[in-house]
């Protein structure tokens, strides 16, 4: 008899506020948090999904910064990028220098391929990280943050707002008023034992109203 294996639970997700307002101009980059970056690893290790998503008509731009959506990694490792969103590029595969604007340098960097702060795209961006032994707790603070922030992502956008362009940055993980995403999903075999129980609490209702 072969016995029946759970799939792997998925883990709550990881979620950072782009809070950071690096635009200049009046207004800077309008109402903050600009986008939010969800972390998934799925209970794996190896492999994250990782998610960003701009607010208030916010799109992702490229205007000359040396990239669009910048990443650490403790360790520095050599990474593979699959399901990258259409339209984007991996700057590099391994740890380099990538500066976005106010938020000094960073480790890795995805670019929008179209330039110009009028070509950008409201995403979201979607991509997975592949490297050994890497999970949502790998993504690291950036060597160089700045005004004394915690800044762990940054990302070149057009405000749809001000019509400003700049960066913004994503600081410590959201642990209030969160989306409601982060939630953790349950493991398939869990789900139908969880069906079943409720079929036959029901089916004994039934029989002790019928005696």
């Amino acid at each position: 008899m072969v016995g029946l294996r759970p799939a792997p639970a998925s883990a709550s997700p990881i979620t950072y506020n782009m809070n950071i307002n690096g635009c200049s101009g009046s207004g800077g980059c309008g109402t903050m948090p600009a986008a939010q970056v969800t972390l998934n690893d799925f209970g794996l290790t190896g492999d994250v999904q990782v998610t960003v998503s701009p607010f208030n008509g916010n799109k992702f731009v490229n205007t000359g910064l040396d990239s669009t959506f910048d990443f650490n990694l403790i360790g520095n490792p050599v990474i593979t990028v699959t399901g990258l969103t259409a339209g984007f590029s991996l700057v590099s595969t391994t740890a380099g220098s990538h500066m976005m604007s106010a938020f000094k340098d960073f480790e890795y960097a995805i670019q929008w391929n179209t330039s110009g702060g009028g070509n950008g795209t409201a995403g979201p961006l979607t991509f997975h990280v592949l490297a050994l032994g890497v999970t949502s707790a790998s993504f690291a603070e950036a060597s160089s943050g700045t005004g004394g922030e915690h800044v762990f992502f940054a990302a070149d956008i057009f405000s749809g707002q001000t019509g400003n362009t700049g960066g913004v940055g994503g600081s410590d993980p959201c642990t209030m008023n969160c989306p409601s995403t982060n939630q953790v999903t349950p493991e398939p075999l869990s789900a139908v034992l969880l069906g079943s129980g409720l079929v036959l609490a029901a089916r004994k209702i039934r029989r002790k109203r019928a005696s």
